[in-house]
Parts: C-alpha cells; structure tokens; sequence
C-alpha cells in the first residue's frame, strides 16, 4: 500500500524505511541550542536522568522514577489507517505481518523535567521528532536498527530505549499509546529479519565530522541512502541517534568560502565548514553526485510506487521492491530479483529502479503504471496454492523453486482462450497491438505462445512490432520490443488448475490427450479444449473458472457444460466417453479432484454454489452434484449429502436465486450464480418433495381423475384470489409434505362440492397444492401436443403485438376446455403479477416457476419461460380480456 499521512495521533501505512519521527508543538526546550534562527533543536548531549561523566548503559526493563506531570494537555483529533489491536502487544510481528508500517501522530515527550507535546511520525525504519507539525527538519530522529526496548510503562506512558538513552512518551488521546508500542515492536522484529540497517556501511557514501555554523560546533554527518544525516558526534551515530536528515533530491550543494560548503533547500539553508579546502571539495563533489543520481533513481521509483500494488514485491510481497523485470512488466525485491537472475535473461530481464536510471523511458514507465504488479499478477498468479507461496522472510530454496515454477513452468498463470491454435494466438496478437488499451491482452497472448515476430494473415509483410509502430501504439512497442527474443514459459502439464476451488486443496489431476483411444476433450491448465470426434480439430476452449455446471445427459450421448453467457455440448461416442469427460472436467472443478471419482460417475449435473452456514457469515464456494438418491455437496472444506427422503421442506428466493433445503438435523442455504440453474435445480427439488403424483391417462381421454383435478385447481384459484394475492413471496416456499398430502388429497375426495373450506391450510400450502396439481397434468392436457412447436415458434416473434396475435390464434384452435383453464390459471397469475410491490412476485419470477411446472417435460425451458411470461404480462389481450 502507498504511504498514509495525516493529522491526529496515529497514521498508518506500509513502507521500506526503517526511521521515526516526532515533533513538538512547543518551542524547543531552553537547554538545547537552537539550529539556525528556527525553533529546531539539536538532540542534547546528556538527556535528563543521564550523568554528565558518560552515557551508561541503562538496564532494559528498568523503569525511570515516576516525575510531576503538567496539566491535562487538550486532545488532538486522531487519524488511523491501519488497525492496530487496542492493547500492548509484546510479541514480534507475525511472520505474514506487513513488513513495516508508517505512523504519525501527536504524542507527548518528557524533557528537561516536564512533558512537551511534538509531532512524531514513524516510516517502519526511522523515528522523527519535530518541534511542530509543519516543520521540515526534526529535532532529534532514531533508527529503528538502535532501539533496544519498546515497552510500556503504565496505562498512558511507553519508552523507547537504545544502547545509551532512553526516550519517554505520554499519549495525547486514550488509548493511542498501545499501538505505538505494537508498531514499533513489530517494526523491531522486521528490522532483525531485514538484516540491514537502514545506515550500514554499504549504504554510506561518505561520513565525517563538520563545523555547523549555527551550532559552531562539530557535529557527525552521514551521506547516505541519498540524504545527510546530521549527528551530534560519532557516539551519537553509533547509538543511532540524530538529530535531523537532509533530503538531498531537492537540494543543492555549493562552496560558499575557505573550506566552506551549504547545502540550499527549499525550506532552508544548512552551512558546515570542513577541515581543509581538500576536503571541503569533497564533500560538495559526493553530495552533488548523490543528489543529481536520487533526483533520477527517485523520480522513476516515486512514479512506479505510485500505483500501491508496485510497492510491494510481485513475489514475496516485500515492500519498497527497488528491482523490475522489464519484459514481464513486474516490480520485485532484491532477494526475487536475484532468482530471476538465475532464470536467464530470455525469461526474465532485471533491471533496477534506482541504477539503471538510462533504461527508463517514458513508454517504459507508463507500462508500469497503467499495467504493473497488478496487470502480471492477474497472469502470472492466477492460482497459487497457500502452501507454496513465498514471503518476505522465505528462505532462498522456496524462493527459487517459487520463482522457477511460476515464470520457467508457468505453472499458477492463467491461459489465453486460445492457447495452443498458434495460428490463432498470431492473428490475435496482430490485432491487439493496434490499440494501447488492449495492452492487457496482448501480455496475455504473448505469454500463452504468441509470436512477437510473427506474421499472420493479410499482414504477412509486418509483424506486431511494425503494426504498433505503424498504429502510434508506445505502450504496446515498449512491451513487444521488451519480448521480441523472449522465451515462452513451458506449463507444468500435471497440474491443471481452477479458480473456482482453493488452490491448498486442489489434487494434481492427469489431463486426458485427444486421440482416438480417448476422450475428444484437453484440459491444459485454466482451460478445457473440446475437440471434433472425426476431424480431431479443436472446437471451442473454455477456461474453468468461467463453468458454472456440467451436465451429461442420462443417455450418456454428451456431455454440456454452462457458462454465465454461453453453453458447450460436446458429443460423445459411446456412454463410457461421455462419463469419462464428466469425470475429467468435475475433477478439474472439484476441490478434491480424482478423491470423489465415485461420487462424480453417479451424479448427472453438478453446479458451482455459495453454500451459507450459520458458522459462516459470508459462506463458501463449492459443487452441488445432483445424483439419483441424494444431493452431495462438495466443498474445500465441506462435503455433505442429504438424500431425498430426509428433505422436509424447501422454500425459493426467485430473486436472489437462494433456495433453503431443510432436514431433521441441519439446513442448507445455497446460491446460485445462474438464474437459469436455480430454477433448474427449483424443478428439480418440487419434483423430488411433492408426493407421488396420480396415474395420467393416455391418448388425450379425460377421465374422472382429470376432471377432478381441473377441479381442484379451480378451487385452488378461487381461495389464492381471495387471499393469497398481497402474500409475500407466494410460490417462493415449498410447504411441509405431509401437510401437503393431506391438502391434495382433501382437494381431490371433495373437488366436486361448490365451495371448499380451505381455511386451514395456510396461503403458501395452497399455492403448493396448485402447483403439483398443474405438474400432475400433462403438458398436452393444456397447451395439447400437437401445437407445442407452434407455441414455442411463436415465442421467437420480435414484435409484441405480432406475438400477442399469434397466441390469441393458437389459443382458438386448441379445446375449449384447456382454453378456459388457461385463462382461469393466467387470470389469477396476472392478478398477481399486478400486486407485485406488494408481494415482490412480477411475471419474470412467476415465470421461473410456472415454466417448469406447466412443461415439465420439456428439454429446453427458454422458449416455455418466455411464453409463461407472456402469457402472465399480455393475459388481458391474449385472451381479450376488457380491463375493468
């Protein structure tokens, strides 16, 4: 994440630095000599409490004497960003804590007896005190590799101790103190596995001593990490402890007299005097080249950081990443770059942000920022199991073994929908490059196999290169010249993966190859390629994290597989091909893989749900497989069947897609991400609780049965609309099936009598009982065999008026009979369609329950739905019915 600034007692964000910073609001304590005419003070060279014969070392779980406190000082608002825990914490960061973390915030400071307010302000590797909030320079700053002990000492008071002073701080605002102490405890631990203070010698161009004019006394400076550190003396820079710190990348270095040099900043002037002319040149000769190389290296660095997914390292999540692969477009670590290093130039290009300041042109740059981390991420690591990923702290064996698998095998990237048609990914790639917005789409094809110097097509006389320098492409020249002599990674061909199921359970499934011996299907990482039976030619690719279902169908003829836009059949031979590409592609999907072979070859669907808990607010992904006894759910880490007989009630969400499925110990609530599946599974589920339907009678003869049951729908229509039309959520609930029972077989012993009471029975188990009676019934019996491919034709009529008068047509040409009780059924579902604010029940979701019952033995419910709704929406002009 980017840097966090702002007022109040704490701010928080991540960061690569290890300084903190604090400053005072007061003026600067009268025993410290102030630095030039601002109220900045120079870190004193004894603290209170200290002797004047020498610093000792001060015992680290010693608590200083208790001092007078000034009055209550008034609470200053505060701003947090990163959640700390309310309480003191004395353990050392966790090992997938953040790595660093910036604060700033207003704190209280104990000096020359008394408590001083001062803005402190942490970066994860320093801390700076300032006199005041908008000051530019601090009065006295630590290095988090010098702070010995954090701890704290009552309920408002922590210290901060190093090898031979100790700072006291008081909170401003209750409760704050605690995450201070966390933080910079955290802070320690990261600092200890970094390894690397943030003032080591490697990073020291030059230390010495200098007169500072406005002290006139000798003080300690640094040059390093493009900045000067100013100390009091050399004791001071050993203990870690300063006094304030120069950002060179905005100043600039000048003699200004006889072994005289000042540093100019916007904000203020710093004079120093060294011991010779000789030597004075040499210190504006370092601080000038150190300035001009950070005004570069921090310009770049500042611009790719900008983007909070270039701040950590695309690997191991390491923060401040000062190292980029320019053809894979990723920002890494010191530590990750090394490994990719080891990979080879023609996989991967190291370069560094900071050095290699020539490389970074403005294409490049912006390359990083409109893609970055973020853009190779979504490539590179589309699933990557837990267990194998890397952190900060990862050894350098699981670095490498990371690194090799995921840019030499590729083997967490996602695929291109064309992977593995060469021809394909070339024009592809030809057409892509002619506009920069398809830059992450052209990465996506180059690192699924396509060419950078092919040509394809009508353009055979220029390559992708040629054709983004033709169109005035930068960003798409920037990134194909990066990977003009690129090698392709290989997949691991063992390991096909899918989003859908967490990566820590996922078992390595052996894909299946086209040939003759086997099923015509492939299933090469995130995709699943369907080939011809006879031309052996590839007919469609689906990655897998776009199926939401797979069927295969009872006949074993093929196997289908759903997408939220778009449905894939694909024939099979013989029953045992199509079971077996069931099998392959449910193992793909499934978080258990080959474990659940057994469950997979009995079951004939199985859909992608959200299964929702009451131990789990936010539920989980997983497979709901539809087998002949039961419904097994497979999840990571779920797996539940519940057989038919043991369902006591289901109720239906029409729209959210959520059915609730109730059983004598447990409850299932699941959500469908297909409306299309949810009433799939809707029928499904009425048909499996519904009690055993009556015989039907054959060759369209009404018998006394069919009579009863039209009569007893009639019946049922006179007490919905009388009752039921303002009931919430009617027909979303499936009623209790004994009830049920008794309900349908009261309706059938006294159907003949005019009026039925019916008042026992409450709205929604009437609504069942209406439901199963129309699903008893043949779909002939209403709409008559013989015009059921008019009707469903008449259903793909654009205009509505056209469409209205085909049906009116139709109806007149069916029986009577069936006519009055269509109209009788449509008349009351219009009524309630018309109360919809009221009982949130519009045609589009009646609908979705009507389709299946009244068709239920239909294939294909599209063309049924449309007519339901129809029939629903336009009832008064279909059955010219006047509106009164």
């Amino acid at each position: 994440m980017p840097p966090h600034t702002g007022t109040g007692l704490l701010t928080s964000s991540t960061s690569d630095a290890n300084l903190l910073y604090c400053t005072n609001s007061k003026d600067a304590p009268r025993a410290l000599k102030s630095f030039g005419n601002e109220q900045h003070s120079l870190l004193p060279r004894r603290l209170p409490g200290l002797s004047d014969d020498s610093y000792r070392p001060l015992p680290m779980t010693t608590q200083k004497p208790e001092r007078p406190s000034p009055p209550a000082i008034p609470k200053r608002p505060s701003i947090s960003r990163w959640y700390v825990p309310a309480g003191p914490s004395r353990h050392p960061a966790p090992r997938d804590a953040p790595l660093t973390m910036e604060q700033s915030g207003f704190l209280e400071m104990w000096h020359d007896e008394k408590y001083e307010v001062v803005w402190a302000t942490f970066d994860g590797r320093v801390l700076f005190i300032y006199n005041g909030k908008e000051e530019h320079y601090s009065r006295l700053f630590v290095t988090v590799s010098s702070i010995t002990l954090v701890m704290q000492k009552d309920d408002s008071r922590f210290s901060v101790t190093t090898q031979r002073q100790e700072l006291t701080f008081r909170e401003s605002s209750k409760g704050e103190h605690y995450k201070w102490v966390h933080i910079l405890q955290q802070a320690i631990s990261a600092e200890k596995l970094i390894g690397l203070p943030i003032l080591n010698k490697s990073a020291i161009n030059k230390s010495g001593s200098l007169v500072s004019k406005e002290l006139r006394s000798k003080v300690f400076v640094v040059v390093a990490n493009s900045r000067t550190w100013v100390f009091n003396n050399k004791l001071d820079f050993d203990d870690g402890f300063g006094i304030l710190s120069i950002a060179l990348n905005i100043a600039r270095v000048r003699k200004s007299g006889r072994g005289a040099l000042e540093v100019i900043t916007p904000h203020r002037k710093f004079c120093f005097k060294a011991s010779s002319e000789r030597e004075a040149d040499e210190w504006v000769s370092i601080m000038s080249r150190v300035a001009d190389d950070s005004l570069c290296s921090d310009d770049v660095a500042k611009r790719i950081w900008s983007l909070p997914e270039n701040r950590r390292c695309a690997d191991c999540g390491s923060l401040q990443p000062e190292w980029v692969s320019v053809n894979l477009v990723a920002v890494v670590c010191s530590k990750c770059a090394g490994e990719h290093r080891s990979l080879g130039t023609n996989i991967s290009n190291i370069k560094s942000l900071r050095m290699d300041i020539a490389i970074w042109t403005e294409p490049l740059i912006q390359l990083f920022l409109q893609v970055g981390n973020k853009g190779a991420s979504e490539i590179w690591t589309l699933n990557v199991p837990p267990s194998e990923r890397i952190n900060p702290w990862s050894s350098s064996e699981d670095r490498q073994q990371f690194i090799f698998a995921k840019y030499r095998l590729g083997k967490y990237r996602r695929f291109h929908k064309l992977y593995g048609r060469q021809m394909h990914l070339n024009e592809a790639l030809c057409q892509a490059v002619l506009s920069d917005d398809n830059i992450s789409e052209t990465m996506l094809l180059v690192f699924s196999g396509a060419q950078v110097t092919c040509s394809s097509g009508q353009l055979s006389q220029h390559t992708p290169i040629a054709l983004a320098a033709k169109a005035g492409q930068p960003l798409q020249l920037e990134f194909l010249k990066q990977n003009e002599h690129k090698e392709t990674p290989t997949p691991d061909p063992v390991v096909p993966l899918s989003v859908s199921t967490p990566p820590s359970d996922r078992k390595k499934v052996q894909p299946q190859r086209k040939s003759q011996d086997q099923v015509p299907l492939e299933i090469l990482g995130n995709m699943v390629q369907f080939y011809d039976n006879h031309s052996e030619e590839l007919t469609c690719s689906v990655e897998l994290a776009e199926i939401i279902s797979v069927e295969k169908s009872p006949s074993g003829q093929w196997v289908e597989i759903w997408t939220p836009t778009d449905s894939h059949r694909c024939e099979a031979s013989t029953p045992d091909k199509a079971t077996l590409m069931y099998r392959f592609i449910a193992q793909a999907l499934l978080p258990s893989g080959g474990d659940d072979a057994q469950v997979i070859d009995k079951s004939e669907r199985m859909t992608q749900i959200k299964v929702m808990d009451e131990e789990s607010e936010t539920g989980q992904m997983a497979w709901a497989l539809l087998r002949p006894k039961d419904i097994t759910i497979l999840g990571a880490s779920l797996k539940q069947s519940c057989v038919f007989t043991a369902i006591q009630e289901t109720s239906f969400n029409f729209e959210e897609s959520e059915m609730s499925i109730q059983m004598k110990d447990r409850t299932w609530e699941l959500e469908f991400l297909s409306s299309k599946e949810f009433g799939h599974w809707c029928s499904v589920l009425c048909d499996i609780t519904a009690p055993r339907k009556s015989p039907r009678c054959k060759d369209g003869v009404k018998s006394k049965k069919h009579c009863t049951a039209s009569r007893a729908i009639l019946q049922c229509l006179e007490y919905l609309n009388q009752h039921a039309l303002t009931t919430k959520a009617i027909y979303r609930q499936c009623s209790t099936k004994s009830r049920l029972e008794n309900l349908l077989t009261y309706l059938r012993k006294e159907a003949h009598k005019p009026a039925l009471n019916l008042t026992k029975y409450t709205e929604h188990e009437v609504a069942g009982a209406l439901k199963h009676l129309l699903r008893e019934m043949d779909t002939g019996d209403l709409f008559t065999e013989e015009h059921l491919n008019q009707w469903m034709k008449a259903t793909e009529v654009v205009e509505e008026t056209d469409r209205i008068t085909v049906y009116s047509t139709l109806l007149d040409s069916i029986p009577i009979q069936n006519k009055l009780l269509l109209k009788a059924v449509f008349a009351h579902l219009h009524a309630v369609h018309l109360q919809s604010g009221v009982n949130n029940m519009p045609a589009q979701n009646l609908s979705m329950v009507f389709a299946p019952t009244l068709f239920h033995s239909m294939m294909d419910l599209d063309d049924c739905t449309q007519l339901v709704q129809d029939f629903i929406t336009y009832h008064p002009a279909i059955f010219s019915v006047r509106r009164e």
